[in-house]
């Protein structure tokens, strides 16, 4: 009987920080880094890794095609490398997670947000909330 493999679990930085006005897509992904966990620890024995991926935002052809000018720069404006991540961004930790180089590696969860602290979730919630409040003069 062949033993082991990976798993490679895909979050989100919502799942681990507030994300308003996107509470249920945040409670999903905090969901996944905890099965992440759960099942690294379950399977362990069975030499299973499991680990996730929780990416910023990811330009893909769909969503830039959706992205308005606006959010985009909002989004820029939360990224110390100040651009959006791509699929080239993530892919190659997947590649890592999969291969023998990381047989010591189970129940992780890395970020890769290009540094963001603050989820876009919660610039764009303020930007919505503080669009009526009147500026004191």
């Amino acid at each position: 009987m062949d033993r082991g493999g990976s798993i490679i679990n895909i979050s989100s930085r919502s799942g681990s920080k507030p994300a308003p006005m996107t509470g249920q897509y945040a409670a999903a992904k905090a969901g996944i880094e905890s099965l992440t966990g759960t099942m690294a620890v379950e399977w362990g024995h069975l030499g299973i890794r499991v680990n996730a991926i929780a990416p910023g935002v990811v330009v893909t052809e769909t969503s830039d095609e959706r992205m308005t000018a606006g959010r985009r720069y909002r989004q820029i404006q939360t990224v110390p490398l100040q651009r959006l991540g791509t699929p080239d961004d993530v892919g190659p930790l997947c590649v890592y997670f999969a291969a023998d180089e990381s047989s010591w590696v189970t129940g992780s969860v890395v970020q890769v947000t290009g540094g963001s602290p603050v989820p876009v979730g919660y610039r764009t919630y303020l930007h919505h909330r503080n669009k009526d409040v009147a500026v004191p003069e």
